[in-house]
């Protein structure tokens, strides 16, 4: 790795692993989140086309669609996995919002360190270059650009 570099101070080694530690961290909660949405949206589904067939459709009032769905378990336990699962997404819709902004932070730190740090006028900016390659190819990190 580039940043192993002896040329490469170790606080700025430290720095970049835990940013890469931070992206793989913020992929996870993005990947975990797109995995409850995409169970959720398909229990829905299959809630909703069950709930339609075996509740709304025999029932004549309210009253007898209240009764049908509370004495249906499968209903009930469908509704609950349905309630837990959106919880869990929007838990981890959370964590990954938190760790992006930890990310962001990060990065930029990273982006002004090696663009106006003392070491960066004597060593060059090839260094910077190699490390912001290796990263994007990598982490698919950028370290080029502050957005």
């Amino acid at each position: 790795m580039a940043w192993d570099n002896p040329e490469v101070s170790a606080d700025a080694s430290t720095m970049i692993n835990e940013l890469i530690d931070r992206k793989k961290k913020m992929d996870g909660y993005k990947r975990w989140q797109f995995i409850c949405t995409m169970g959720m949206l398909s229990l829905l589904l299959v809630c909703s086309y069950y709930f339609y067939n075996r509740v709304l459709m025999p029932s004549r009032s309210v009253w007898d669609i209240i009764d049908t769905f509370a004495a249906n378990r499968l209903v009930v336990s469908a509704f609950v996995l349905l309630v837990t699962v959106y919880c869990l997404m929007s838990f981890f819709a959370k964590k990954y919002l938190e760790q992006k902004g930890k990310y962001d932070a990060l990065r930029a730190e990273i982006i002004v360190f090696f663009q106006y740090g003392p070491w960066s006028k004597t060593k060059g900016t090839a260094i910077h270059d190699l490390i912001s390659r290796e990263l994007k190819e990598l982490f698919d990190i950028n370290l080029t650009y502050k957005s």
